[in-house]
Order: C-alpha cells, then sequence, then structure tokens
C-alpha cells in the first residue's frame, strides 16, 4: 500500500513540474503591410468661381422678302439654308396680266410681259420660305426670311441677385452643346424683370461668333469670385466622410508613411480643388488614388 502510495505521489510530482515548466515559444515574426498609391504635389494658382446660367441664340435682325405684286411666283432661286447677298434675285413674279399679253404676238408688248423680281436687301442666311415655285402670291405677303449673321446674340436670363455680378462689358465664357468654348461679353441689359422668375433678360456678345442655329441652348459662365495664390489639389485626392463634415488628405513622410492632414475646401474649378491649411506646402507629397479607407500613419509604397 506504502509502494502505491509513493507512486502516485511520484506521478503528482512530475505533473505539477510539467505544468510549471516553460514551453518554447516560437518567434512571432512580425510583417509590415505597404499599400501602393499614387502621389501628388500641390501648386499655387488662381482660380475662379463662376456663376453657369442658360441662354438661347437669337438673330434680332431679320429680313423679311415680300412680294411686291399680285401674281404667280415661275422661280425660287434660294433654299433654306442657302447665304444670299444685298442684291441677289430670291424669285420672280408674273402677273395675271402678264400671262394674257404672253398670247398675244405683239413686239411691242414684250416689255410688259417680262417678270418682276424680288430683290434681297440684306445679306444673312435663309432661315425660311412660305412658297414654292408656282403659288400665287398676293402683294405683300413674306415670301422668304433672311437672317444677319452679325446680329447673333445670347439671349441670357439673370436672376436678379447676380445683377451685380452681370454688368455690361462684363466678360463671360460660352459653352456650346458640343463642347467648344467662346469667349464673350454682355453687351446690353434690357430694363424689364420676369415676374415669375424674377430675371432679367440680357443680351451676350460672342466674341468671332462663329455661325450657330437660332433657338440652341448654351451655357453661359460669368465670373463671380477670383482668387490668386490658392493652395490646390487635385479633386481625386480630397477625402471626405459619409456627412461630408470633415475632410483631409493623405501626406507622404519618407516615401513610405501616409499621415491624415484635416483641410477645408475651398474653390474649385475644372478638375482642382483649393485646400485651406497650414499644414501643406507646395513641397509635399499628396495621396492622390490609393489612399480610400487608410488610417493615419499607414505604411504605403508608392507606385510610378
Amino acid at each position: 500500500m506504502k509502494r502505491i502510495l509513493k507512486l502516485y505521489s511520484l506521478l503528482f510530482a512530475l505533473f505539477i513540474v510539467s505544468c510549471n515548466s516553460p514551453l518554447k515559444e516560437e518567434s512571432d515574426e512580425t510583417v509590415s503591410v505597404k499599400t501602393a498609391v499614387t502621389v501628388t504635389t500641390p501648386v499655387i494658382k488662381t482660380l475662379t468661381h463662376y456663376i453657369e446660367l442658360n441662354a438661347v441664340t437669337q438673330y434680332q435682325r431679320k429680313e423679311t422678302i415680300r412680294a411686291i405684286t399680285t401674281g404667280y411666283m415661275i422661280s425660287l432661286n434660294v433654299l433654306p439654308g442657302q447665304s444670299v447677298n444685298d442684291g441677289d434675285v430670291i424669285c420672280q413674279i408674273s402677273t395675271k396680266e402678264q400671262k394674257v399679253l404672253q398670247q398675244l404676238d405683239s413686239s411691242s408688248m414684250k416689255a410688259f410681259i417680262k417678270p418682276l423680281s424680288v430683290i434681297s436687301s440684306a445679306a444673312g442666311t435663309v432661315t425660311g420660305l412660305n412658297f414654292r415655285s408656282g403659288d400665287f402670291v398676293s402683294e405683300g405677303d413674306v415670301i422668304a426670311t433672311i437672317a444677319e449673321p452679325s446680329s447673333l446674340v445670347l439671349m441670357l436670363n439673370v436672376p436678379f441677385e447676380y445683377r451685380s455680378f452681370a454688368q455690361r462689358q462684363t466678360a463671360c465664357e460660352v459653352i456650346l452643346p458640343d463642347g467648344v468654348k467662346s469667349k464673350g461679353h454682355i453687351e446690353k441689359q434690357l430694363p424689364q424683370v420676369d415676374a415669375a422668375s424674377q430675371t432679367q433678360t440680357m443680351t451676350v456678345r460672342i466674341n468671332n461668333a462663329p455661325s450657330l442655329p437660332e433657338n440652341m441652348n448654351v451655357i453661359v459662365r460669368i465670373p463671380q469670385i477670383t482668387k490668386a495664390n490658392a493652395l490646390c489639389i487635385l479633386k481625386s485626392a480630397l477625402q471626405t466622410d459619409e456627412t461630408q463634415t470633415q475632410f483631409w488628405v493623405m501626406k507622404v513622410v519618407n516615401d513610405s508613411l501616409a499621415l491624415k492632414v484635416n483641410v477645408q475646401p475651398g474653390l474649385a474649378e475644372d478638375s482642382l480643388q483649393e485646400i485651406i491649411t497650414n499644414q501643406i506646402s507646395p513641397n509635399d507629397v499628396i495621396i492622390n488614388n490609393g489612399g480610400y479607407g487608410l488610417a493615419d500613419s499607414s505604411l504605403v509604397i508608392i507606385s510610378k
């Protein structure tokens, strides 16, 4: 019995010793994870904030070509969209009396049977025709309408609160539907305000205006605020939270460490965004792509 007790005591002692003996620990290898990013540098630039308004093309001077007598239109020399010069023959009209005289075989009547020519009194583009060759017209009927290219303007409706930014001779930018940009200026302010929209109609003259169709919608950009020496970054480099109340950029130091820098957004123009901060300079490196979701002091690797 004593031997059995000694045996159990020995086994218990061995168990205690084995529990208290240190185990061989494996060394944990620390792995550094680096995020690949592309970077950019801030620039100093003059930015301008624009008011963007819609405008419609309009020809202010249109010449109406009218029938000078009652009769039949025996020839029509123009088509819609055709350019004409001052003095061009638009059409010829033969009266009923001339129709009768044409049946008489008398040389003395030849001077009276010649059709009457309708002459254009302006140079421009034919925008409309109301008759065709062979139609009967009455004296004074409008045969055609000619728009003078030099009279092309943009009819711009400006909210009255923006009137101070849209004074006469104010330079502006005109953007056509195909993306072509032209320079222009505000020419006139019509002395009336629309009762419903409270907008004042103004005319905009395009510098070196191209040939444009009438009633085409365009965008007019009027300068509102200009700021010189603005610190700008690409818009893709600016990050914000879901509520867009906090803004920041990721600044790279020592070519591998990304630091979060809180900023305030300012003016924006095209692909550039102004940032207001005293912690960023034009010599700093800012993450452009790949920085979304990065925590402060993250390790990065710059992709070329």
